[in-house]
Order: C-alpha cells, then structure tokens, then sequence
C-alpha cells in the first residue's frame, strides 16, 4: 500500500510539471541533490575551508560534533535574555515582531542590546524588555510540524543525510506560527537549561524527532510532561547531547564515561550501538564525514563554531569596539585587525568566508536541488534559465513591501534552510541562495556575485551571467534582463559600482577589492591592501576578465569616492605596490 501510494505521488507530480510547463522530474532532483552532496563532502576531503564550514552550516546532523548547535543556540538565548531592546512586543505574532523595516530603528536595538550587554543603561530603548520564555507561552503558541513540511513538495529528501537542527533563534519567527518539530524538542531543552536543570539532556531521532530529558524525566515534545519512554510512532533515538557530552554511535562518539546521566539516559532509552539504517549512498557519504566533520586545532574549532552559530550578521561584520567584545570570545582572533568603528580588512574576508560557505550549505538544501532543477531544464536558453529559476524561487514566499521575504535582526546570517521556516531575508541571502543553483549545475555562462554601493547608501550583493553577448541578473531573485552583474546600472537611488567584492561562483575564486583603501600612490597600508583567492597572475587575468565582460565596470573606494575606471588603473597600482606590499591569500583553516 504504501509502495503504491508514493507510485501515485510521483505520477501526480510528473503530471503537474508538465502542466505547469516543467519537464524535470523528481529523479532529476534527486540526481542533484546526490550530485550536490558529493561535491560538497569531496571538497571537504580535499581540504576545501569553504566545504568544512558549509557542512555545519547547514546545520546537518551528519556531523562529528553536533553539540555546537545546542552550544550557539544557548549563547543566543543567554545573549538575548540579558539584553534590553530584544523584545518590543507583548507575544510572539505573526506581525513581523522582529523584522523591523527601518534600518535606523535596527541599529537603535542593536547598540541597545549591545549598552545593556555591558551594564549601562544609556542609550536602552525606552520600555524595551528582555526575552522571556513566557512569550511562548509553554510554545503553545507553535504549531509544529515535521521539518520537511517546511521546503517545497517536490524537493528530494534522504532519511537520515538531510535530517537537521535548525538555528533555533529563527524558527521563533514564521509568518504563521510553524516550528519544526525537532526544534520544539530542542526549545523545550534550552528552556530546561535556563532554569537550571544540570541533567538536561536531548535526545534525537531517526524520525527527525526531538524529546528533551531533565529533572531526571524524559519529556514529550509537544506537551512538555513527562513521559516513560519514546512513542512508537517518535523513531529509534540514534544521538543523545547536550553542549558538552555526545553519544552518537552513528560517527563513534561516547562519552558515557564522563557522565553518570549520559550513561543513564542511554541505558534507559536507547538500543545499545543503534545506527539508524543508511541507503547505499548515504552510507558512503556519511563514512567520509565522519572524517571531514572532525575539526582539528583551535582555530579550525573557532570556525566550526562561527559556521554553526551562523554568526555572520552584518552586525557582526562591522568590527566595531562594541560588537568586537561580544563575540570575540569564539571568533576567529586574527580577523579582527582593527576595533574601530568602520569596515575594515576583517569584514571583507567574513564576507567572503560567509558567502562562499553558504553558496554549498544552500547547494546541500532539497530546495537548493529544486532551483538546480529549473536551472539545467532552461540551460540552453539563458534569459529562460534565470526567469523560471526566479519565478519558482518568489512563489516560495510571501512578497513583503515587493521583496520575498522580511528584514531581521542583523545579528545572524540565515541560510536558505533558515529562510524556508521565518523568510528571513536580505538581498546577501537571496543572492546566495539562488547562487547555490548555478554551482551545482555548473552552466556555460560567466557567473558573478559582486557587492554594490549606492553613493554611499549602503550596499547591494546581486547574482548574474554573462554569455555569448547576453547579460543578466537577480536582484534580491528577482529577474533583470540586459544588464549584467558588474553593470553600474541605476537601482532605485542611483547608480551602483563595485565596491568591495567578486565571487566567480563556479569556481569561488574571489577577488577582494578593499572597501577602505585609503588611496594614496605614495602611502598604501599593508591592512588596507587587496586579497585574492589566487596568485598574483591568476588574480590579475581575473581582473581582465571583468573588464572584458562588462568595459564600464568600475571599483569603488567607498570611503573617499574614488574609482577605478579602466584595466590600465589597477595595472598601474599593482606595479606601484610591488610584490611586496601585494598581499595574496590563498585562505586555508583546517
């Protein structure tokens, strides 16, 4: 009965392509999204920074140290428990109550959580309190569901690869209510931690189901009361954790001999050594993140953690003193070059960091097979290919204010597994996430993500080809015909030129063009200087490439309005900087 009903579910949908004017089918998502695990898990084998990151960004559970979800998600509700200014509602709504759509109102929030962070009660937004699991009332507020109700219907789903945690702080927000299930079990847990229960453990599923265990009680997921054993219809538990201890037979860890709760947890509800049962595929991928999950050394932790916390906001990236003393404790130290209160060196590589991680998290998404689907359908017809793929990627979400999606508090960066659940959106986000389409199909097209200035206003990240005397783009997904990505074309209150970024999201060779270069031919510092994914020669041939593409392409300093307007400037600086003072990085963490 049941082979039939999944027969007759594939038959409904090849019928509903057709009649809809799409010809992939779910074999050809599925084939994406096997092909799109596979690049990801080789390039971290190979040692690849941005395929290590991308694996726990995604939040996958297919990880070697799986406790760093809890341990980010707990610093966030500590961080937002002490901090005035988070909470300026009565109850969690479907209202926006976080997504403000004034930028000056978020900063105003954010230097408010940041005084109140630090004991001072100068500069607190009137009124504003802290947050409080009260506002969930008990989460009876949610209605859960299983987290693949949350991505399209015909987005291909492995049993056990694409089971996740989901940042815990964004599934509080969606428009009407819905949180994942797993993610009810894990707020039940947190809650358990913030009043004080020691023994708080959770326990995960094959089924994708969270029960936390604390006060010396395991407890349901939806009701929070107690219960003696997992339902039959809730799975085999195959990881018991929380921020320290892990029992997961599935990648070898067992610390049951450094905690008597663990050991009882797991004598009580588990089978001994359960492993949930593997596909073929499944089960090669999976032995070999077993080995790429592992994280080696200090620095290679701090990172992991970073990706894991999708800490990557553009609060977070603007290094100011402020922000610099709230998350230097598991950011990457030899980031942070400056504390002053500008961009500096460090945004640009956590940009880079951020973005590139994220294009391969998105590809590991099931919708970021889907939009790879409608992407090699149209592949022959470019302006076709990058219409359908934002079509399908806007019918996903409601338009708020004429954009696919909501502002959020900046102080996280969602992937697209993220904004499946809150909509959560920024035109980074939206460009990286249609990214991830164009990296696992691979088309014959020049594909370009670069970040714009607005005189001044602020910047735009934007996604777009060139081919064969054809140009376009995706801005915040939606479509732009003729204009291709590195085109200074007038976007609402100007005209835009390159100011900091190029990512060639094919390869992800990037090019970093500072954001404060602080231009002098005699006086150019060693901070301030340009980095590059590639040697010298390679980044140079890079450079011509764009200028050939698009001849009016212009870099902007953003902060004395300067420009280069032709190939001929930058030859003339790197020859003036030498190659001494030529700063190439070829980033590898691991």
């Amino acid at each position: 009965m049941k082979v039939r009903s999944i027969v007759a579910s594939i038959f409904l949908f090849v019928l509903m392509c057709a009649a809809v004017g799409f010809a992939f089918t779910p074999m050809d998502i599925k084939a994406l999204h096997k092909q799109a695990w596979q690049k990801v898990v080789e390039m971290a084998v190979a040692d690849r920074w941005q395929a290590k990151m991308a694996l726990y960004a995604s939040r996958t559970l297919m990880v070697k140290h799986p406790e760093l979800y809890l341990l980010n998600d707990r610093m966030y509700i500590h961080i937002f428990r002490k901090a005035r200014g988070i909470i300026k509602f009565k109850e969690i709504s479907a209202e926006d109550p976080l997504f403000f759509s004034h930028r000056r109102e978020e900063r105003v929030l954010w230097m408010s959580i940041i005084r109140s962070l630090r004991g001072s009660s100068r500069g607190v937004l009137s009124g504003a309190k802290t947050f409080s699991w009260g506002y969930v009332k008990n989460f009876s507020v949610y209605n859960p569901a299983p987290l693949r109700a949350f991505y399209p219907g015909e987005s291909c789903w492995f049993n056990v690869l694409d089971l996740r945690l989901p940042f815990f702080w964004n599934t509080l927000w969606n428009y009407d209510k819905k949180i994942p299930i797993i993610s009810l079990g894990e707020g039940r847990f947190l809650k358990a931690l913030d009043e004080g229960h020691k023994d708080a453990y959770l326990l995960v599923t094959d089924k994708g189901y969270a029960y936390p265990y604390y006060a010396g009680s395991l407890h349901d997921w939806r009701t929070g009361g107690k219960i003696s054993a997992i339902p039959s219809d809730g799975g085999k538990v195959m990881l018991v954790m929380n921020t320290r201890y892990v029992w997961y037979p599935l990648f070898g860890r067992d610390d049951r001999d450094k905690d008597e709760v663990l050991k009882k947890v797991v004598r009580d509800y588990c089978r001994k050594g359960y492993i949930p049962e593997l596909t073929t595929f499944e089960r090669t991928i999976v032995s070999k993140l077993r080995k790429v999950t592992e994280a080696l050394g200090i620095k290679g932790k701090e990172w992991i953690r970073v990706a894991a916390g999708h800490i990557f906001g553009q609060r977070v990236l603007c290094s100011s003193p402020e922000t610099y003393d709230i998350y230097s404790h598991f950011l990457p130290a030899d980031l942070w070059w400056s504390r002053r209160p500008v961009h500096t060196s460090s945004e640009s590589v956590l940009y880079i960091v951020s973005m590139e991680s994220y294009i391969l998290s998105n590809a590991l998404s099931p919708a970021g097979a889907v939009l790879a689907a409608v992407l090699k359908e149209n592949i022959s017809n470019p302006a076709g290919a990058l219409s359908s793929l934002s079509k399908r990627y806007l019918s996903w979400f409601r338009l708020t204010r004429g954009f696919p999606g909501r502002r959020w508090f900046d102080n996280w960066e969602p992937t697209m597994d993220d904004k499946m659940i809150s909509s959560a959106s920024n035109c980074r986000i939206e460009a990286a996430n249609v990214a991830s389409a164009f990296w696992i199909v691979q088309p014959p097209w020049n594909v370009f993500m670069p970040n714009w200035d607005a005189n001044g206003r602020g910047g735009h990240v934007i996604i777009g080809i060139y081919t064969k005397g054809y140009a376009a783009l995706l801005s915040n997904a939606k479509f732009v015909s003729g204009k291709g990505p590195l085109y200074a074309f007038h976007y609402h209150h100007g005209p835009r030129v390159v100011f900091a970024n190029v990512i060639d999201v094919k390869s992800l060779d990037f090019v970093v063009f500072q954001e404060n270069l602080r231009w002098s031919w005699r006086r150019l510092h060693y901070k301030d200087t340009m980095w590059s994914s590639m040697p010298l020669f390679k980044t140079v041939n890079f450079t011509k490439r764009l200028w050939k593409l698009e001849p009016g392409f212009r870099v902007a300093d953003k902060w004395e309005g300067k420009m280069w307007s032709s190939f001929d400037n930058f030859n003339l600086w790197v020859s003036n900087v030498g190659k001494k003072r030529f700063v190439k990085v070829k980033i590898s963490i691991f």
